[in-house]
């Protein structure tokens, strides 16, 4: 019997063989199980001859968690996570001496917002019920109420009257009656209450005639612990009403004392209910009548309001007609249901988390475009155009997160990567491609005179660019360009390659090199969240003979604001920075008095990689 565990000690059965629902439940005979193990109620410690268990009860609110806190001196999960909505019924180990463990049993309230009175009854129902097939028995019951309460009325009365049931006479000589909360009420007022409960007979007088015992828990680690050894000091363990009904006597739930007790208060709401939907369904008739059309309508709300409660009623009241072994089958389909409701509602809660911190991230890169753009200026005005008198200058350039590449006719400045100044030579530095970071290295693609390397992991990285390679050979490639989750751009003299996504493949598709007449891609940025950016050159003779196409998808603002008000310009190098959604160097041809010149642009998160590239362009 397999179980799931979450804290110090917790005991939850979960993978017992589904029941299909029925209306005529109690006949169905459950699939075979595997009995549970005695690790199984200790939270997968070992069992010892002195263990003790005891339960812990009470209305939600009356300090159940807490004072099993103060005993474990672990944290008690409160609220509905997904392991408290799976974990009804909880178990936690107070160490209470070297060769003694006390285990608490912490069990739900019958006011639960979130499950109806038949699932809690059911929940106790079968640890109770499980605990004492396996021979584990308890030594006594705390049972915890608020002395703020102002009177014994609602919840906190339907809790009692259940306990009583649940618990039967002879179990009542261990069981502690605990009031708590006094710091939050005088003296006076919280005795002349606590006088209410000993002495009115359907509160605590009839228990405490039966031998229960009265206490006063101080919210503190000693008083708490000193309730425990009470009951610890009792040399015999009790069997409760639920336990013999429901094992010994082989009832059904709905057989039980405790199980009658809730089925009189089912019945009576059923009856609440039905009177109210009598009520109802008269008021609609008169509106009818009077052809009072908005009185109809919300009438007939109200209507289908009551109707649902008393099918829920109903369907409450068919679940308790289930033996043991038919409620552990059907405990374990409903907790199936509630976990699949909370991991759709942790995906649901992921997604709107993803979602906001787009936004967030789209709102931050706009607000910051009006800084970007001083920056820009500002280091513009320090960057000088390279003349050209004729012919054509070749650059490289490239980054990856805080690494940089950058190949000019005259110098090459990089901090990752081949980093060979172009030389007298046979081998000389043509270009170098940055991307993904592996490990403490981004991988690399360099382009030689006489050919071509890459950085080890580069397969690892990019495994379909390494079959490219292979398939279409290193020696004619002309240009490359390494993206975020393995998308790249590669051409050779005639043919290319890509992984990217579809809307961006049929735009390169245009620009196919095998196109006898057609443009002629010149370099390709691929960025953050699928942003890129294509400049092209158009064939012989169309005006105009260049152009640029993008998608930033939100990011890059900076360059945005570039690229929106330079529409003619003559871009020869781009890159985007792949790991985040601001960085890029752009270089670009403009018309000279004398020729031509070129001009370069960055932006960076990172100060000294500014300063590097606005050393490497400078550089004459």
């Amino acid at each position: 019997m397999a179980l799931v565990h979450a804290g110090p000690a917790h005991s939850q059965f979960y993978d017992a063989p589904a029941m299909p629902e029925s209306d005529q439940p109690e006949n169905v005979a459950p699939a075979a199980r595997e009995p549970p193990e005695p690790e199984d109620f200790r939270g997968g410690r070992a069992p010892r001859p002195n263990d003790a268990f005891i339960a812990v009860m009470g209305v939600t609110g009356s300090g159940k968690s807490s004072f099993i806190s103060l005993c474990s001196g672990k944290a008690v999960r409160i609220g509905h996570t997904l392991e408290a909505c799976t974990a009804i019924v909880d178990v936690y180990a107070y160490d209470m001496s070297p060769d003694q463990t006390v285990y608490l049993i912490d069990t739900p309230g019958f006011d639960d917002t979130n499950k109806s009175d038949t699932e809690v009854l059911s929940e106790i129902a079968v640890w109770l019920g499980s605990s004492y097939k396996s021979k584990i028995l308890l030594s006594g019951i705390i049972y915890l109420h608020r002395i703020t309460d102002v009177r014994m009325q609602g919840s906190a009365k339907k809790n009692l009257l259940m306990f009583k049931q649940l618990c039967g006479q002879d179990a009542l000589k261990q069981v502690i009656l605990v009031t708590t909360m006094w710091d939050k009420v005088s003296q006076e007022e919280g005795k002349r209450r606590e006088d209410e409960l000993i002495h009115t007979s359907e509160f605590w007088g009839w228990m405490v005639s039966k031998g229960s015992s009265v206490r006063r828990h101080g919210h503190n680690e000693s008083s708490a612990k000193e309730l425990v050894h009470q009951l610890i000091g009792h040399s015999n363990c009790i069997t409760t009403d639920l336990q013999k009904q429901l094992i010994d006597e082989n009832l059904t739930l709905d057989q039980t004392s405790a199980g009658r007790e809730l089925k009189s208060e089912l019945l009576k709401e059923q009856e609440k209910w039905a009177k109210r939907l009598h009520e109802v369904e008269e008021q609609m008739r008169e509106a009818i009548k009077q052809r009072d059309q908005e009185a109809e309508e919300a009438l007939k709300e109200v209507r289908d309001e009551y109707t649902v409660k008393i099918q829920r009623v109903e369907q409450d009241t068919v679940a308790l007609r289930f033996n043991m072994e038919s409620l552990i089958s059907q405990r374990d389909i409903r907790l199936g249901k509630l976990q699949q409701k909370m991991y759709d509602e942790q995906n649901a809660h992921t997604a709107q988390i993803k979602e906001m911190k787009e936004k967030v991230d789209i709102l931050a890169n706009r607000l910051s475009t009006e800084y970007m753009h001083s920056e820009l200026e500002h280091h513009h005005k320090k960057l000088k155009p390279w003349p050209c008198r004729k012919g054509k200058l070749a650059f490289s350039i490239s980054m990856a997160g805080v690494y940089y590449t950058c190949i000019s006719p005259v110098i090459t400045r990089c901090n990752e990567g081949p980093g060979q100044t172009p030389a007298s030579g046979s081998k000389q530095l043509r270009s170098v491609f940055l991307g993904k970071k592996c490990g403490e290295s981004p991988t690399w693609l360099a382009r030689y005179s006489d050919g071509v390397e890459m950085s080890e992991n580069l397969k690892v990285e990019y495994p379909r660019l390494q079959e490219a390679l292979a398939t279409h050979g290193v020696d004619h490639l002309k240009t490359c360009t390494l993206g975020p989750n393995q998308t790249y751009y590669a051409r050779w003299k005639s043919s290319w390659s890509s992984n990217v996504p579809d809307n961006l493949k049929n735009t390169l598709k245009i620009y196919d090199p095998k196109k006898r007449d057609g443009a002629r891609i010149v370099t390709v940025g691929l960025g953050y969240d699928g942003a890129y950016v294509i400049a092209y050159r158009n064939s012989r003779g169309v005006k105009p003979s260049h152009g640029f196409t993008y998608g930033l998808k939100g990011h890059y603002q900076a360059l945005r604001e570039i690229l929106s008000k330079k529409k003619n310009l003559k871009i020869v190098a781009i890159t985007l920075n792949p790991e985040n959604a601001t960085d890029f160097i752009l270089i670009w041809e403009e018309k000279a008095t004398k020729g031509k010149s070129y001009r370069m642009q960055c932006y960076s998160q990172y100060e000294t990689v500014i300063k590097e590239v606005e050393t490497w362009w400078n550089w004459r």
